[in-house]
């Protein structure tokens, strides 16, 4: 449920984490650019 979410707009179906992110909403690095496009996510 987003509203208990600690990433926002969570895509619809999307498998998420016990945070309620999905792998798409990830930053593992902290780097501001999200692991989906980011060419060093760690």
């Amino acid at each position: 449920v987003n509203q208990y979410d600690l990433c926002v707009g969570t895509p619809p179906n999307a498998m998420v984490n016990a945070a309620g992110c999905a792998n798409t909403q990830l930053d593992s690095d902290n780097d501001g650019i999200n692991d989906a496009l980011d060419s060093c996510p760690s």
